[in-house]
């Protein structure tokens, strides 16, 4: 994001910042089935050096105000790609799953 960098943006708050009902751009990206968004995402992330533990506390279990994650969201609406996308980062990470 080198516009972020211009105009001297935190790029990890921005790739984090929520709406009001609590969405960020990861869980948008994963309802809509935006694979090309979502690996944008995640290779910014390992950019700007974010351990993974980070990573899984951020981007993959954030909770809407809802309770849905990116998981759900991309469920809900059918996005397979972005499910198992999803899937593969959260072993990548190492997230347990309960």
């Amino acid at each position: 994001m080198v516009w972020a960098k211009e105009v001297e943006l935190n790029t990890a708050e921005l790739l984090l910042v929520q709406t009001g009902n609590g969405f960020n751009s990861f869980k948008l990206a994963a309802q809509k089935d935006h694979l090309e968004v979502l690996q944008r995402i995640w290779d910014l992330d390992e950019e700007m050096q974010m351990n993974s533990s980070e990573l899984s506390n951020n981007l993959l279990p954030d909770k809407d105000k809802y309770g849905y994650m990116a998981w759900h969201l991309a469920a809900v609406l059918g996005s397979l790609k972005a499910l198992e996308l999803l899937w593969s980062w959260a072993k990548e990470a190492g997230l347990n799953r309960y």
